[in-house]
């Protein structure tokens, strides 16, 4: 899996949530380890994981654009 546009941070955390073998892996990791202010990126980027999961099982290209578009939205909040 790889998302091009990501800051080092978001890279940080879309891997650390990739490394979680269970839901309740991933909720203890929004919950508890991330900072607040760092969750709706982390929510989005998880989006974007099951997206990418879904069109690699799936064939489907054009949830591409879609992805592409949140992945900017990330981006802009980030340097804002």
């Amino acid at each position: 899996m790889k998302f091009e546009g990501l800051t080092e941070r978001q890279c940080e955390i879309a891997d650390l949530l990739y490394e979680c073998d269970s839901l309740e892996e991933v909720k203890y990791f929004l919950d508890y380890v991330l900072p607040s202010e760092e969750r709706t990126s982390a929510l989005t980027l998880l989006e974007m994981m099951h997206q990418d999961n879904y069109e690699e099982a799936y064939g489907v290209d054009e949830a591409y654009y879609e992805v592409q578009l949140l992945l900017h939205k990330i981006s802009d909040k980030n340097v804002k």
